[in-house]
């Protein structure tokens, strides 16, 4: 319910700007100065392990955020603490953008659960964040079906909204434009794109 009606006032929120001499769309946006992702047929796209990037967010033409993130060893958003073979408790998260979001400091809410069941249980335990941007819930199952075999977790959680449940698989590919990196979108599987 919280969810619905937040989007109603965005809805209503943005039908206002639209009267302005630019929509709210031209003014907010966020730019990057390098690309963490890669093709991945079978996933849709991973996260380039030891790569990071600065972004900066663009809200009514000022930039109001910077942030770093930064993709771990193992091609994941979260930091790494511990060792997850010697963890007693071993735990693989599966989201979209809000799992994979490093916007705290570098810190994902995976990270902040790890903390606090380590706390609580007074054991070692390991959370693996495969949150990924953009994924829905259909992505999700595609990298867990492959990833829970290949770890064996002790316990698997998928992070969704209502949105993730039914966007389509999608691929993302670098190419050059201008000789510039660009990060595309595309609903086909394919490396090369025009």
């Amino acid at each position: 319910f919280s969810e619905i009606a937040y989007r109603l006032y965005l809805m209503r929120r943005i039908s206002v700007d639209k009267e302005s001499e630019f929509t709210g769309d031209i003014l907010n946006y966020s730019a990057v100065d390098d690309v963490l992702t890669e093709f991945n047929l079978e996933f849709g796209y991973s996260y380039v392990a030891n790569k990071s990037n600065n972004r900066v967010l663009v809200h009514n033409g000022y930039p109001i955020m910077c942030t770093q993130a930064t993709i771990n060893e193992l091609g994941n958003t979260n930091r790494i603490k511990g060792n997850y073979d010697d963890a007693t408790l071993k735990i693989l998260v599966f989201g979209d953008s809000f799992t994979a979001n490093t916007d705290l400091n570098g810190v994902t809410w995976p990270d902040l659960l790890q903390d606090e069941l380590e706390a609580r249980l007074h054991q070692d335990v390991q959370v693996l964040n495969f949150g990924r941007g953009a994924y829905g819930i259909l992505q999700m199952f595609d990298l867990a079906r492959t990833k829970i075999e290949e770890l064996d977790p002790d316990l698997v959680i998928f992070a969704f909204i209502t949105s993730d449940l039914v966007r389509a698989r999608f691929w993302r590919t670098v190419t050059f434009v201008n000789g510039e990196t660009r990060d595309l979108v595309i609903a086909e599987p394919s490396e090369r794109v025009d």
